[in-house]
């Protein structure tokens, strides 16, 4: 039981972080003033991480999937939300659209969320079944 606690401890931290990794690039890189451009170069690099991460986490750690997945989304969305709240705090006006931030955040990046730790999970069956 101990065991277990700690390696569910260790998903959730690990899947948090990696989560927060991913988003520092869009919270950090992309510029304040609103542009008619989106940062897809950030958007890709954020992808990328979560895609890697994700396999990661569920190749090393045995947890269920959706749960490495959908901490990895709560981790984009607070610093979505992290985002929303520094720059309203310069402008109170900069926001007006938020809660379409956080769709916008969820669908961007739910599919390497979702992807990859169900890829990892089927490396790790694959990598022991030759084991065996």
């Amino acid at each position: 039981m101990t065991n277990q606690l700690s390696e569910a401890r260790k998903t959730t931290l690990s899947a948090l972080a990696i989560g927060v990794l991913a988003g520092i690039p869009y919270f950090f890189a992309t510029p304040r003033v609103q542009s008619s451009e989106p940062p897809y170069t950030m958007m890709v690099l954020a992808q990328l991480i979560l895609f890697v991460g994700g396999i990661a986490i569920a190749h090393f750690w045995r947890q269920r999937p959706m749960t490495i997945a959908l901490l990895l989304l709560v981790a984009i969305e607070l610093l979505v939300l992290g985002r929303i709240v520094v720059d309203s705090i310069a402008d109170p006006r900069s926001h007006s659209m938020a809660p379409f931030e956080f769709v916008v955040a969820f669908i961007l990046c739910a599919p390497a969320s979702f992807l990859a730790p169900f890829l990892g999970q089927g490396i790790r069956s694959m990598r022991e079944r030759r084991r065996s």
